[in-house]
């Protein structure tokens, strides 16, 4: 009888934990995103130290969509981007718009793959 319970819970407990992780890759988390933010000005160049990390956080933002990247890695791409563009003296909104459009450019990839409609 121990047996069947302890099956029991382990069986109920997978489940949780399966609702809990496809709830993190729904289609919901990602219409929030959908959002532009737009910057009146044109952006300044994007210096050649943050250029490999601005390719990691749209790959980052990639994988997050399509399953292949976690959630904790892409905010790491995005925080090491982000420091990295205020380290080279890029004002807030400079460093939001450039964002954005990393964000945008990774969106245009989802769409051609077929992970966005």
């Amino acid at each position: 009888m121990k047996k069947v319970i302890i099956i029991f819970f382990l069986l109920v407990t997978g489940y949780f934990v399966f609702q809990q992780y496809s709830k993190t890759l729904s289609n919901e988390d990602f219409d929030d995103e959908e959002d532009e933010y737009t910057y009146e000005e044109a952006l300044p160049a994007m210096p050649a130290s943050c250029s490999d990390l601005a390719m990691h956080y749209e790959n980052a933002y990639y994988g997050t969509r399509s399953g292949d990247v976690s959630h904790s890695q892409k905010v790491f791409a995005f925080r090491k981007f982000k420091s990295c563009l205020r380290e080279e003296g890029f004002s807030d909104e400079e460093i939001d718009a450039t964002i954005d459009e990393a964000d945008q450019n990774a969106k245009k990839k989802l769409k051609q793959d077929g992970y966005l409609k």
